[in-house]
This record gives structure tokens, C-alpha cells and sequence, in this order.
């Protein structure tokens, strides 16, 4: 009579098969954690975290967002600052220029008039800076310079004010006489405490503004810390768990090979046989 071909259930094969699956996963999990740095991967390594997770990552990116916003208005302003006060020290220098004309009745012609080309390089000196700097492409002193800086949420309104020639008073001015060179003294004078003016400006600003980027930073860094307490991978963990499961592995998979090496094993397992 014909045998009959059946399948007989072999316990210690299928809980072998059933442990390199599991450790599949195990070994998958833990190779994913160790190349990016991070326990929280997708939803499922850990569902009661994964919403404060991602709730610490939006935070966290808009910090970044102000943080940079902030950095790139203090980069303006720093740059304003300094150039300010490049043009503070030849306003300076052309007011002694001025002042030496102006007092001097021994001056001679030629004298007067190697002053008088003195003041007027410094002047083209600070008319080029104060057309031709610019940030990101944008004047710095021609008014273009004012807006609103969203910084974490809050708008802050920063306006570097135009600043000319004219409105440092010394447009025009000569020194070739006395009398000139008398109202070329005061009016720079004039000009010198209008920049200081421009300068307490941007000078608050500035003051401000580092103060926000401290505060962003402060921010940031607890965002980052509480970010890494939750999502950052324990390396030495997970290193040990990969080890592990890949000896457990290789043992299931030496288990395998042993229960199919074995003939009748194999047979009893098709149900081959009388």
C-alpha cells in the first residue's frame, strides 16, 4: 500500500527558524541605531516617545531658523560698526584738516591747497564706502538695510538709516580759504556728532541682537540635550545587543544544520517513510 506523505511538525527546527528571524530584526534594529546615532528611528522603536520626539525636533529647527536669522543681522550690523567708525576717523582727520586752515593765517597757497586736497580725499574715501557697501548684494548705508527679523517668533523691526554725504554735512566743502575752510570746520564737526548718532543706533542694535543670539543658544543647546536624552542611541548597548543576537543567530542557524544533516529527521519531518 502507498505511503502516505504527511508533514510532522518538528519543534527544535521551527523555534530555531522562529530565532533567526527575531534576531534578524534584533541585528537590523541595532545596525540602523549604530549608523545614524539614533534609539528613535521610525515610530515603532518607540511609540510613547515618538510625539515629544518630533514636537523636540520642530522646536528645535525653529530655534536654528532664529538662530541663523539673528546671526546674519548681527553680521550686518557688525559690519555697519566697523565701517562707522572708519568714517568716525576720517571725519576726525578732516576736522583737524579743517581747523588747521581755518586758524592758520600763515598758510601759503600751495599749503592751503594740499589741506584742502587732504579733506576732499578723505570725503571720496567715505562717499565710496557709503555707496559701495553692501551685504548680500544690499546697500548697507543707502537705506536698504530695514525690515522685520522674525527671531523665534518674535519680529523684531531693524532699520539702518540712510547715510550721505549731505547728511554728514560735508558735501561741497572746501578749505582754499579761511572763511571756507571755517564753515568746512563747523559743518564737519556737525557731521562727526550726526555719525555718533548713527552709531549709538546701530550700537544698540547690536546689543540687542547679541542678546537674543545668547538667549537662542541657551535655547538650542537644552533643545539638543533633551532631544539626545530621548532619540540618541546608547552605543555600548547597542554594540553588546548586536553581538548577542548574532551569537544566537549563528546557534539557531548551526541548529538548523544539525537537524538537516540527520536523515531520519529529515524524513520524519516530510512524513516520508512506513
Amino acid at each position: 500500500m502507498a505511503n502516505e506523505l504527511g508533514v510532522v511538525f518538528n519543534a527544535p527546527f521551527l523555534v530555531s527558524l522562529k530565532s533567526i528571524h527575531q534576531q534578524g530584526r534584533i541585528q537590523g534594529t541595532a545596525l540602523t541605531r549604530l549608523s545614524t546615532g539614533l534609539r528613535i528611528n521610525s515610530a515603532a522603536d518607540d511609540v510613547a516617545q515618538i510625539s515629544a520626539f518630533d514636537k523636540l525636533k520642530g522646536d528645535s529647527a525653529n530655534v536654528s531658523g532664529a538662530l541663523a536669522n539673528a546671526q546674519q543681522a548681527g553680521g550686518v550690523l557688525s559690519l555697519a560698526d566697523q565701517f562707522l567708525i572708519n568714517i568716525s576717523d576720517m571725519l576726525t582727520q578732516m576736522a583737524e584738516l579743517a581747523s588747521q586752515a581755518a586758524n592758520d593765517a600763515t598758510l601759503t597757497t600751495a599749503q592751503r591747497n594740499d589741506l584742502n586736497t587732504q579733506y576732499s580725499n578723505l570725503r571720496s574715501q567715505i562717499g565710496a564706502i557709503l555707496t559701495r557697501t553692501k551685504y548680500n548684494s544690499k546697500g548697507v548705508f543707502t537705506g536698504s538695510m530695514r525690515g522685520s527679523v522674525n527671531l523665534g517668533g518674535v519680529n523684531v523691526y531693524m532699520n539702518i538709516a540712510s547715510i550721505k554725504l549731505s547728511t554728514l554735512r560735508i558735501s561741497g566743502r572746501n578749505l582754499v580759504t579761511k572763511s571756507a575752510a571755517s564753515q568746512a570746520l563747523s559743518a564737519t564737526l556737525q557731521g562727526i556728532s550726526v555719525l555718533g548718532a548713527r552709531q549709538a543706533s546701530v550700537g544698540n542694535y547690536i546689543v540687542f541682537i547679541n542678546s537674543i543670539i545668547d538667549d537662542l543658544e541657551s535655547r538650542q543647546i537644552g533643545l539638543e540635550a533633551a532631544t539626545g536624552a530621548i532619540a540618541n542611541a546608547d552605543i555600548a548597548a547597542e554594540v553588546t545587543a548586536l553581538l548577542k543576537s548574532q551569537i544566537i543567530s549563528q546557534s539557531a542557524t548551526a541548529m538548523i544544520a544539525q537537524i538537516s544533516t540527520s536523515k531520519s529527521a529529515v524524513m520524519k519531518l516530510l512524513g516520508i517513510g512506513s
